[in-house]
Formats: C-alpha cells, structure tokens, sequence
C-alpha cells in the first residue's frame, strides 16, 4: 500500500491512477481504494460517483479484492469524455472525433435464391427445379425414375442439377458501414432509420443499382456519456426499394 493518500482512517486511495482516451473522446480508467473491511459496505465508491482526480469521469464498475491487514482492495473502473463538457459534440454526431468501420462477410443463402436464378426464372420453374431435385420421382417400386426436362430453362436445369448433387447454398456477400461516437445525450436522430441514404464518412462507394440502408443506432449509457453505434446496411443489385424504404 505504498505511495497511498489517506482520506481518513478507513478509506485509502492510491495516488496512482490510468486512463486512456480512444480517437472517439472516451476516457477509460482504473482507480485503487484500500478501504477497511470492517465498513466496507459503508465506504465503498457509489457507481456514477466521479473520479477523485478526473473530475469528467465517473465509476461505471467496481472490483474489490480481500487484502491483508484488515483492508480490502477496491478497483474502480471510470468512464466519461472531457470533450462532452466542452460542447464537442451535438445531435450531429461530433464528426471529429467520429470512428467509422467496415465489415464485409458472408452468410449462406439457399442456392434457389441466387440472383443467377432467382433474376431470370419465374418462382414456379424455381419451385419445381428444387421440389424434383430434393424430392426426386420415384416408381411403384419405390425406384428414381427420369425427371421430364422438357421445355426447361437452361438456368432451371443447371439450378435443378446442382440441386442434386447436394449443393443448397451459396455464400452472400453482406456489407456494412458503422459509425460510432460519444456524445453527452442519447443519441435521438431516429427519423433517418430504416430510409436509403448515403452514409456519413467515407463508405466505400456502391456499385450502380446498389445503395446503402440506415440499419438502425444502439446507444448504451457508460457512466455520464453515451457511447452510440449506427450501421448502415449495402444492399444487393437492384437496391433497396424506394417504395418501402423512403
């Protein structure tokens, strides 16, 4: 318990502290209490009690540790953001200080749904390309017969064809663009959610016939600040549908 200031007799806190701060503006930080275990309970930092040195961080979880001596070791893990006091950011998201990601995966789709036959073959040729192949005729005597192809599309063949050999899925691009910040309210410009709109940053551009979809914003309250996440969503040729998504 070396180079601690006292603050009465049951409460100790280390001189000694840390903090970073990420290119978004949040300031994450430990704090060292000893406090006597005897009035533990009655002495323990409240949670949102600000830091006893950076006054623009507040206690957002707490660990404490049995000691030696009668004490307990209490850490106090601090969050909060100076630039929040000084009106860096608004409504507008804080631009500056704003971090942007992208993520490209993939995930499996039925091969039916393929834009190289779902874009040229009417739902029924795909119904009935998948029904025969998956569910392949059979005779009296419960043997494969032939499937009568006759008057099939090439794509219906060749989907019906993969089908069979026991290939169902494809991997499906999916594209996202994430920006997060701090601010000092809950973020609250929902009327953007779920419309087309061209993402704020430097997104990648979309090919012609694609364009970008406000997925939605997840705000989560980190002591006084709020740390936010919005994702716009890439969609596929064609596009989201201005119909339904304006």
């Amino acid at each position: 318990m070396a180079g601690l200031q006292t603050f009465g007799a049951d409460v100790v806190t280390s001189e000694q502290f840390n903090a970073t701060r990420d290119k978004r503006g949040l300031w994450v930080g430990d704090q060292t209490f000893y406090i006597r275990t005897a009035v533990l309970l009655t002495n323990l930092p409240a949670i949102g009690a600000v830091h006893p040195v950076l006054d623009w961080m507040t206690l957002e979880d707490l660990e404490i540790t049995g000691e030696e001596g009668g004490y307990t070791q209490a850490v106090g893990k601090y969050v909060g953001s100076s630039e929040v006091d000084f009106g860096e950011f608004d409504d507008d998201q804080g631009e500056e200080f704003a971090e942007y990601t992208l993520d490209i995966v993939t995930s499996e789709e039925p091969l039916e749904v393929h834009p190289r036959y779902f874009d040229v073959l009417t739902v029924d040729q795909i119904q009935i390309a998948s029904k025969q192949a998956k569910e392949p005729p059979v005779d009296a005597d419960n043997k494969p017969i032939a499937v009568d192809q006759t008057g099939w599309h090439a794509q219906q063949i060749e989907l019906y064809d993969y089908l069979r050999r026991g290939r169902e899925v494809y991997k499906d691009p999916k594209v996202t663009w994430t920006k997060s910040w701090i601010s000092g309210e809950r973020a609250s410009n929902l009327a953007s959610i779920g419309k087309i709109e061209v993402p704020p940053g430097n997104p990648p551009p979309a090919d012609p016939g694609s364009n970008w979809l406000n997925d939605g914003i997840r705000s989560t309250e980190r002591g006084d600040v709020f740390e936010n996440n919005q994702i716009w969503i890439l969609s596929g040729k064609g596009g989201w549908d201005a119909n339904h998504y304006s």
